[in-house]
């Protein structure tokens, strides 16, 4: 009889042990936070203000994209984070006659804080700088007169773009789980174009005054997201 009950009592030991270490392994596996990495991708809403040699600007948006790879780490345990952001994108305008229309290189780095509001939702607001670098694109122009349509197109190294620009991105994203939904503002501070001399081009008798000017470039973007 005391065989029986010992083998008993070491039989429920064991049990209770085997139990304890699933237990402790599920936690592990529940509780294993998510990755600090994303994928951004999105739609980029531009403006640019640009002038004309006779004078007038570009009132209108026109579409881009962006498509980053992001990174996001902890500062402290009290939300505050750091981030980097790298990828491709766009930068432009359109006034329904002539566009403009860059695809850079764009690196961003940034700050900010992460507000948990339970176990599956957050928010992050976070203030970005970036630097980009153009590496194609270019100018459409069309014209219109006395019945004849001409569509010009102008490459990047004939437009006297400006293939640099830096400036800010303000934004704030919500996140479910390992999704998130982006919105973010960026304002360039360098001109799209620097002002040029006066360009015409003479077709069957008529001269054609090209874009002179363009102003930094700006965009609101809106992105999904997804971390891992």
């Amino acid at each position: 009889m005391k065989r029986i009950v010992f083998l008993a009592a070491l039989l429920l030991m064991a049990v209770s042990a085997q139990a304890q270490i699933v237990s402790s392994s599920s936690r592990r596996i529940v509780d294993r936070p998510v990755g600090n990495r994303y994928i951004k991708a999105g739609a980029a809403f531009q403006h640019a203000s640009f002038k004309y040699n006779w004078g007038g600007t570009s009132p209108n948006l026109s579409l881009g994209y962006n498509v980053l790879f992001g990174v996001q780490n902890p500062i402290d345990g009290n939300g505050l984070f750091w981030g980097l952001e790298a990828g491709v994108g766009t930068r432009g305008c359109n006034d329904g006659n002539a566009s403009v229309l860059h695809h850079g290189i764009k690196v961003s780095p940034n700050i900010g804080y992460k507000f948990e509001l339970d176990s599956d939702l957050a928010v992050d607001l976070r203030l970005g700088a970036f630097v980009s670098f153009d590496f194609a694109g270019g100018a459409e122009r069309l014209l219109i007169t006395e019945g004849h349509e001409w569509l010009f197109d102008y490459d990047l190294y004939n437009i006297n773009a400006n293939l640099f620009d830096l400036g800010v991105i303000p934004g704030i994203t919500l996140w479910y789980q390992r999704f998130g939904l982006d919105f973010s503002y960026q304002q360039g501070f360098i001109n799209l174009l620097e002002k040029s001399k006066r360009i015409e081009y003479d077709t069957n008798g008529y001269t054609f005054p090209y874009i002179a000017e363009g102003g930094p470039a700006s965009s609101f973007n809106l992105s999904l997201l997804y971390r891992f």
